[in-house]
Order: C-alpha cells, then sequence, then structure tokens
C-alpha cells in the first residue's frame, strides 16, 4: 500500500474484534483503518470456515479449453473465493482478455502438462489510478484511497519447476544456518519441494488435478524474512525534544517502506526504500526520449511532463532524487523497470529530466513516477542490494534506521515490509523477541492461489485433463 498512512496496526493473532472511539479523545487514521481490516478479517475467515479457502459459486472462473495445436481458453464470468476473497468476472472472456492483465505471457510455446491457476491479491489504488477518488470540488486534494481485489489465470508447467528450484535453494541455505529443530523441520520442507519437483519429470502421469494445488502452496515457501531497528538506549525524552542519543534521528514520524525491486535470491535481488511508503507520485501526461550529444559520447536522457511537482519537499522532487515510472501494463506483468535519476527539472513547464531511457509507457493505463528515497550512485543504477544476516550485517537506511534480511530468502518483486519511526521514542516499532528484533516475512503483498484444471495435449490437441 502506497499510501500516506501513519502506520497500519491491524494483527490478526491479537483477536481484536472492535475499535471503539473515546470521548475527547484523538481520532487517528490507523483507528479507522484498523476498524475496516477487523471486519474484513471476520467476514473472509467466516467464508472460509463456512465453505473452505477454494470455492466457485456455479459455474464461475470454469475453463473451456478450445481443441487447436496452441493452448486456448476461456474464462466463465462469476464468483470464485480464495481465502475468503471474492474474486470477480463480470464476463466471459479469453485468457488474453483478463481484466486485470493486459498483456498475459504467451503460451505458444507451452507443449507440456500445465496447471491453469487463479491467484488474487489486494491491490492499493488512488486517484492516479482513478481519477473520479478524488473530489474535484476540493480543488484537486488527494482523500482517501481504496483496496481493489484484483486477479489473474495463469498457466505454468516449466515455470513452476524453476520457481521450486529457487525455493529449494533458499531453504538449503536457510538450513545451514538453523539451530537443530529448525534442521529438522527444514529437512521435512525440503523434501516436499523435491517430491514436486519429481512431478516434472513425467507431467504427462504425474501432474494431476490433486498434485497442483499442493504445488501452489509451495510457492509461498522460503518467503523472507527482515528485522529493523534504531534502538534508543537513552531514557524517555521530552516530548518536544530530540534527544542527543536517540537512534532516530528524524525530525519527523516517518513510516518507512522497504520494498524488493529485482526477484530471486540474495545474489541476485535488490531493494529500494521510501520514508513516505512510496506514497510520493505524480500523474505522467507525456514522456520523451532525446539522445544528447556531448564532446566524448552521446547520452540517452528521457524528458517527463507531470501534472504537478509537489507541494513541498516532502512531496515534491529533487535533483538527484532516484524515481520507476509504470503504467498498468508494467504493475500487472511484474515486469523489472529501471530506476532512473532526476538530473533537471523545469518547475515552469513541470518537465522533469531523467538520467537514461525510461520504458514504454501507455499513458492510457494510468503511466505514474514514483520517487525513492535511498541513495545510491549512478553506476549502481539507482538499487541497493540485498545482503543476508542472521547476526550482524545490518543496513543502514538513514538517520539511524537500520534494516537487516535474514538467511536463506526467496525475494519477490513487490515484497515490502513497513517500518514506523518516532520522534518521542527515537525508535521504531517492530516486534522483538526480548531485546532482539524479531525478523518477520513480507508484510504484503499477499498472493492467494487455486488451481483451476490442469491441460494437457494429446494427439496434437489440448484439452483438460
Amino acid at each position: 500500500m502506497h499510501g500516506d498512512f501513519d502506520r497500519v496496526t491491524f494483527d490478526p493473532l491479537a483477536g481484536f474484534a472492535n475499535v471503539l472511539l473515546q470521548q475527547g479523545r484523538l481520532l487517528l487514521p490507523s483507528d479507522f483503518n484498523e476498524q475496516g481490516a477487523i471486519l474484513n478479517y471476520l467476514l473472509r475467515q467466516l467464508i472460509v470456515d463456512l465453505h473452505g479457502s477454494q470455492w466457485r459459486v456455479d459455474k464461475g472462473f470454469e475453463i473451456d479449453v478450445d481443441s487447436a495445436e496452441t493452448l486456448k481458453f476461456a474464462i466463465a464470468k462469476g464468483h470464485f473465493y480464495i481465502d475468503g476473497l471474492l474474486c470477480q468476472n463480470d464476463k466471459d472472456c479469453s485468457y488474453d482478455e483478463q481484466p486485470f492483465w493486459v498483456t498475459p505471457a504467451s503460451l505458444a510455446d507451452l507443449e507440456d502438462d500445465a496447471v491453469v491457476f487463479l491467484t488474487c491479491w489486494e491491490r492499493h489504488v488512488s486517484w492516479l489510478h482513478y481519477a473520479r477518488l478524488r473530489e474535484v470540488a476540493l480543488g484537486g486534494a488527494d482523500t482517501a484511497t481504496r483496496v481493489q481485489l484484483a486477479w489473474q489465470v495463469h498457466v505454468a508447467s516449466e515455470g513452476l519447476f524453476e520457481q521450486l528450484d529457487t525455493i529449494s535453494k533458499a531453504l538449503t541455505a536457510r538450513q545451514k544456518v538453523a539451530d537443530a529443530d529448525g534442521k529438522k523441520d527444514l529437512t521435512k520442507r525440503l523434501k516436499v519441494i523435491t517430491d514436486l519437483k519429481n512431478l516434472f519429470g513425467d507431467p504427462a502421469t504425474n501432474l494431476t488435478n490433486d498434485s497442483a494445488p499442493t504445488i501452489l502452496a509451495a510457492l509461498d515457501e522460503a518467503r523472507p524474512l527482515m528485522a529493523a531497528e534504531a534502538k534508543d538506549d537513552s531514557t524517555q525524552p521530552e516530548p518536544c525534544v530530540i534527544s542527543a542519543e536517540a537512534e532516530y534521528r528524524g525530525r519527523e514520524n516517518q513510516l518507512y517502506r522497504v520494498e524488493i525491486h529485482e526477484p530471486g535470491l540474495a545474489a541476485k535481488a535488490s531493494f529500494k526504500w521510501s520514508r513516505e511508503n512510496g506514497s510520493v507520485a505524480f500523474r505522467v501526461f507525456d514522456i520523451v526520449e532525446a539522445t544528447v550529444e556531448s564532446a566524448d559520447k552521446s547520452k540517452t536522457e528521457t524528458h517527463v511532463t507531470l501534472e504537478n511537482l509537489g507541494r513541498d519537499r516532502r512531496t515534491g522532487l529533487c535533483e538527484g532524487d532516484w524515481v520507476e515510472v509504470i503504467d498498468d501494463v508494467i504493475e500487472f506483468n511484474g515486469d523489472v523497470t529501471p530506476l532512473l535519476q532526476v538530473s533537471k527539472i523545469d518547475a515552469q513547464r513541470r518537465i522533469v529530466t531523467l538520467k537514461g531511457k525510461a520504458p514504454a509507457l501507455d499513458l492510457t493505463r494510468h503511466a505514474i513516477l514514483r520517487r525513492w528515497d535511498h541513495h545510491a550512485d549512478d553506476e549502481a543504477r539507482g538499487i541497493m542490494r540485498v545482503t543476508e544476516s542472521n547476526d550482524t550485517g545490518w543496513i543502514d537506511l538513514e538517520r539511524g534506521v537500520k534494516i537487516r534480511f535474514s538467511v536463506g530468502g526467496n525475494y519477490r518483486k513487490g515484497d515490502y515490509w513497513l517500518v514506523p519511526a518516532r520522534v518521542v521514542t527515537g525508535d521504531v516499532e517492530w516486534p522483538r523477541d526480548g531485546d532482539v528484533p524479531r525478523p518477520i516475512p513480507p508484510q504484503g503483498p499477499l498472493y492467494h492461489r487455486a488451481s483451476l484444471a490442469v491441460v494437457t495435449k494429446s494427439s496434437g490437441t489440448w484439452k483438460v485433463k
């Protein structure tokens, strides 16, 4: 959720059933947001308890395969519930016409048995995605945002095998540094992954509707773990005075966001961070690539015209900032795009000049420029590499805030953690085991999956197995 929130407080393990407002007390956005989260959680748990974690209503999301050499199929309109979340398909559509996937992966080279599965997740949207959310009578002021339930129907065969192989490597790395009990648990989990990988040795006989859900569940194994701290060993400071000994040295409360940029294992994965939860974003009106000739060589730069440049430094842009430009196509495809550095700002014409070549954007599909606040040089392409450690190896962000990734993570693009930093304590709000910050999995996005069908190619044509 790239929103300008103070913090996110909902915890399903706390067992809260309601938020009660008291007379004469402050009303915080996090309290209202938690009330909505509590109701959502209770409703979804009720649906699961009554009907199970995966079920369709009538023929919703049934797969109808064309008898052809290349896999083609239709997705029936209707409803399908995964873990209590409602996936809603308003009309019959083909694989290539999905509402939340503009350019689905090609199926032209698919030859072996494959799993057709539905995945859904909660997507945070604002007026940048849906202009009608902004009340024009307020003169363009931003207000509340929304959570949207997005879904996609995927087809996977060999791609699943590659993901399981990456997960196996991550669990193996985690096993090497685990204690005795941890090693036993990881040995069992690794055996499950190995057995699933063997299913692809002869998919014509092994890949079935019974095995598909087990494979999909395994995709959430080896989720990365991260801890954060900005420990304050001094006495409690006065509310309006920043202690010189405080570890968090910011002058404002912040909600830091640490987000994975490039996926994979630690050797490949990278991350970016924002002190504003990635909420500093702008609508792109136009984008033009240009070539600048210099004495020694030519350079590519990108000129981006924005709707506005923000109100101040907190909500605006400065030269040297690292940004990314995306649209719905890039977001739904999960493409890894380069981060670009701001080299010049023309405030009069609202044109921002970026070093390098930006990805191709479809301006009709909610093109956005988003600012990130991490520090990196131009040679690093604006990214920060993931390094793992279970004891030392802290990575400094800024103002005393630091993070650490635990050994053995399978990092997925978009995985994020939220780190609230508070001036009054000189620390961050983070779960702890005694005096040690607890490594926790990403707070989102959470992907929920359900197998819809297994398809096979027989006598040169496709059919549902």
